[in-house]
Formats: C-alpha cells, sequence, structure tokens
C-alpha cells in the first residue's frame, strides 16, 4: 500500500482511488490483498515447474562468462584392491552376487583391502577419477588394473563444488532464469485460461 501510495497525500490518494472506481481505502486494501493471495497461489502452482537443473545453470553461465561453473567435485567413493591371486575369486563373486548395496562388507569377506576416501578432484589420480566419472551413485565399476594392481571402485556421492567468486554471479543467474521461466509459463498458464474461457464462451 505504502509503495502504491508513494509520494501522495492522503486526499490525493484518495482521490485516484475514486477515479480508478474504489469507494474507500478499506476497499482498496482488500482489492490488494486479494491480488497478492492470487499471486501466492500461481507462484505456488507454477514454482515447482520452473526448478532450474544444474545442466540448465551450467549452459547459462558458460554462454556468459565462456568458462566452466563447477569446474572441480568431492568424491565420496569406497576403493578395494587385490592382488593378482584374488582376481579369479572377484570375478567368479561379482558374477554370482550384486554387492552394491553390502560393498564393503563383500569385499571384507573376500579378504580385500577396502578403504573409504572422500576426496577433491585434484586430489585423487586420474585414472581412478576418470572411472570415478562414469559411474551413478552405489554402481560399482568394473576391474581395474592400475600399476601392478587390481582395483574396485563404488561411488557413494559426488558434489559439485564452486568457486567462492563464483557463488554471487551463480546466485543472480539463478534468480534471473528463474524469473524468465516464471512468467514463460504464466503467459502459457493465462493464454490456457482465456482459450478455457474462449470455449466456454462459445458453446453456450
Amino acid at each position: 500500500l505504502k509503495q502504491k501510495k508513494g509520494w501522495l497525500s492522503s486526499a490525493q490518494f484518495l482521490s485516484r482511488l475514486k477515479t480508478a472506481g474504489f469507494d474507500s481505502l478499506l476497499e482498496y486494501r482488500g482489492f490488494l490483498k486479494k491480488e497478492k493471495e492470487i499471486d501466492f497461489f500461481l507462484i505456488r502452482s507454477l514454482t515447482p515447474k520452473v526448478a532450474l537443473s544444474n545442466r540448465e545453470i551450467e549452459s547459462a553461465f558458460f554462454k556468459i562468462y565462456n568458462r566452466k561453473l563447477y569446474s572441480n567435485y568431492e568424491y565420496d567413493f569406497l576403493l578395494a584392491d587385490f592382488e593378482e591371486d584374488k582376481k579369479e575369486q572377484v570375478l567368479k563373486s561379482l558374477q554370482k552376487n550384486n554387492p552394491a548395496k553390502e560393498f564393503k562388507k563383500w569385499a571384507e569377506s573376500l579378504g580385500l583391502r577396502v578403504k573409504n576416501s572422500k576426496l577433491k578432484s585434484k586430489e585423487i589420480e586420474k585414472s581412478i577419477r576418470k572411472e570415478l566419472d562414469k559411474l551413478s551413485v552405489s554402481q560399482i565399476s568394473p576391474v581395474l588394473f592400475i600399476n601392478s594392481s587390481y582395483y574396485l571402485l563404488q561411488l557413494k556421492w559426488k558434489e559439485a563444488l564452486i568457486d567462492p567468486k563464483d557463488k554471487d554471479k551463480k546466485a543472480k543467474l539463478e534468480e534471473k532464469l528463474s524469473q524468465k521461466k516464471l512468467l514463460k509459463e504464466l503467459a502459457y498458464w493465462i493464454q490456457n485460461k482465456k482459450n478455457q474461457l474462449f470455449l466456454k464462451i462459445s458453446s453456450l
């Protein structure tokens, strides 16, 4: 109400309201309240449709700044290693079982060495990081042969890390993209309602 009134005096504002068809300030307050309730209802209804994916944000960021937003990741993973003498036993067990749910227990039952690591991209050996990037959460890698040893990896979680200097840029970009998407959905919603109204009138 204060925003609408602006620099006008109470008398000037009331005069403007009457010109617009409102008999009193109370009536206008009720109108504003209804308007806000409708806005809230629409935004609540449309918000699920305007959710942004990381891919959309990354793509928009790259177009503006010509560089990747997520250049580093943190991986939470299990690594089991073993020697040649265990290879056949491990392969047979993998064929018979699906150890994804209890990978650590399964690996230890075969006498494999298991290590839980939580490391950033730059802290992981390239060959291992390359394999981790192929995995979905809980998925187990094929048997890998690296530096004279055999390995199995299970990805527990992977999180994209943002450079602190890019956090504000990302927040502003998300707000802009969400607003654009919301307006697009709102325009579609209004057009849809107009079409429904036209059909009702035409059928009378």
